[in-house]
């Protein structure tokens, strides 16, 4: 029998061969010359410091392997949370969870939501959100409309659990990152001046259908005809560049984005989760 009866495909051997070098070549540098905490793959998460693509990756993968290191990172966002110890909900049982205050008036009602998906949404409203609505809408978020976090269901065709159970034998059940409350739907956003984005309104399509996609292919198309000139044109317009610019940001700080590109369920929002699966649509 083989020492390893598993194989990694050679693009994965390549990819991590390629952190790991970087890792140590990271690791002696900051022997030698002292590192800001951002850039040192060693250093606690701090949410307020401007992100830096792989060492940030790398300390977002780590926020669900430690929990004393994502409770740390939490600490320095402006999320106000409290821990909850248990929480059940038809046949779900979560613990160690936070409960994101509804002090947080950015997303309105209180949530519940795991460590790791707490942070990433901080630094996604931080470093991603509020730069681009800035940058695109002349104003600064002040709500997020979402539909929550926690729902026991699988993945296929948000079926309730009790509906999962009674499937053939040969269909096995896949829990929605939702029922480990790992997982939210954003649906729109409003500005402090008064504007809204919906995505189900504003979102145009990508004919690349993905963030890797070149820029022949990345052109944003009306889904119908050619849209009017005018200031009205131009505030669709950004309002569009606005949602593709934070759908591009949060597969930066999230495992899976899943928006209107993926499927027809996910046309009128992102699915932003903390899962073990990585997509970016």
């Amino acid at each position: 029998m083989p020492r390893f009866p598993w194989k990694l495909p050679a693009p994965e051997i390549a990819v991590l061969g390629i952190v790991l070098v970087a890792v140590v070549a990271i690791a002696v540098t900051a022997t030698v010359h002292r590192l800001p905490d951002r850039l040192d793959p060693f250093a606690p998460l701090d949410v307020r410091a401007e992100p830096a693509p792989m060492v940030t990756r790398l300390k977002l993968a780590h926020l669900g392997r430690d929990r004393a290191f994502c409770d740390a990172a939490l600490l320095t966002s402006e999320l106000r949370v409290q821990k909850v110890a248990h929480l059940s909900s038809r046949g779900c049982v979560l613990t160690d969870v936070v409960h994101v205050a509804p002090e947080n008036r950015v997303f309105g009602p209180g949530f519940h939501a795991t460590c790791p998906l707490a942070v990433s949404l901080a630094m996604f409203m931080r470093h991603v959100v509020q730069p681009a609505a800035r940058r695109h809408l002349g104003s600064e978020v002040a709500s997020v409309q979402h539909l929550g976090t926690f729902s026991c269901r699988p993945i296929r065709n948000g079926k309730p659990v009790a509906d999962a159970k009674n499937q053939e034998r040969d269909e096995p059940v896949v829990m929605s990152e939702h029922a480990a409350a790992n997982a939210i739907d954003i649906v729109g956003f409003r500005t402090r001046d008064g504007q809204t984005v919906s995505i189900g309104k504003h979102w145009k399509k990508d004919d690349g259908g993905t963030r890797n996609a070149g820029p022949q292919s990345r052109q944003l198309v009306s889904a119908g005809s050619t849209p009017a000139a005018g200031p009205a044109a131009e505030d669709v317009e950004a309002k569009a560049k606005f949602l593709r610019e934070i759908r591009d940001g949060a597969c930066d700080l999230f495992h899976a984005v899943l928006g209107p590109d993926y499927n027809a369920l996910h046309r009128t929002h992102f699915h932003l989760d903390m899962g073990r699966y990585r997509q970016c649509r």
